[in-house]
């Protein structure tokens, strides 16, 4: 089996609030994806947040990272990414 990533970077200063929205509403449509294998948000220090998304193959990361954008757009959280 191969594994792929998909990699995001954050830079809130509302880290818990984030992680939260994360939780509620983006994580239950990419975690529905075929190849889904799992979903970290790490704290990298300095108001920096990384999550990684683990899939099956590039082409199932890819449509998480479609997926993502698109509710990045829809929570208007656009200021979030560096």
């Amino acid at each position: 089996m191969r594994s792929s990533e998909a990699m995001r970077a954050w830079t809130p200063n509302r880290s818990e609030e984030l992680s939260k929205k994360v939780n509620e509403t983006l994580l239950p449509s990419i975690s529905k994806l075929p190849g889904f294998k799992g979903y970290f948000m790490i704290d990298a220090g300095n108001a920096v947040m990384t999550s990684i998304g683990l899939f099956d193959n590039a082409t199932q990361a890819d449509e998480s990272t479609r997926i993502a954008a698109n509710w990045v757009r829809d929570e208007q959280l656009e200021s979030l990414l560096p």
